[in-house]
């Protein structure tokens, strides 16, 4: 399962009519789900188990009850690291990456991009996973929008520029170096 497709039916179970968030009803669910886990996974290979752990673990960010430190999320990322893949292959826990990343940010969208500090943090975690998964595009996106944060737009186009963008990807994805280029006035011949 794509946790990405359960995001939208995970949010309006634990919303109240009122658009608050019901935690009550988020923690019921999280504990449904790896209740579930536990009683499907005892055959399960570790990949499978840690493929489900990651699920819940987006779910968890999204309804804001993810607990699980960015040190941890780290270090379940290092447990998977995979010596012999093809350079093009991602490494199978390269979602630990990105959820400690975003553990690292603050969970409010008004203050999510406005420390610098856990702006460089959450940089350091996910550029040491792109040493390890150079052709991970989801690591490269998110670089691109925290260099691009904090400025660094060449690296940003540094990147960009090994995503290899074409046709409607450049119209799809295209703001995320050109809108910050020009809100920092940054133009390079």
């Amino acid at each position: 399962v794509c946790a990405l497709d359960l995001k939208p039916y995970a949010l309006a179970f634990a919303t109240r009519e009122n658009g608050e968030r019901d935690v009550d009803a988020c923690e019921s669910l999280c504990h449904d789900l790896e209740e579930s886990m536990k009683a499907t996974s005892s055959n399960e290979t570790d990949e499978k188990s840690s493929q489900r752990h990651i699920t819940i673990s987006w779910l968890r960010l999204w309804l804001n009850c993810l607990t699980e430190s960015p040190e941890r999320l780290f270090g379940r990322y290092q447990s998977l690291i995979v010596d012999c893949l093809e350079s093009t292959d991602r490494q199978p826990g390269d979602d630990y990456l990105i959820l400690a990343a975003h553990r690292l940010l603050p969970n409010t969208n008004s203050e999510r991009y406005e420390n610098g500090t856990a702006i460089m943090r959450a940089i350091l975690v996910v550029e040491a996973g792109l040493a390890q998964s150079p052709f991970n595009f989801h690591l490269k996106l998110l670089l691109i929008r925290l260099y691009t944060t904090i400025g660094a737009v060449g690296r940003a186009f540094d990147l960009w520029s090994t995503l290899d963008v074409k046709h409607i990807q450049i119209a799809t994805l295209g703001h995320l170096v050109v809108r910050p280029v020009f809100h920092l006035g940054y133009f390079k011949q």
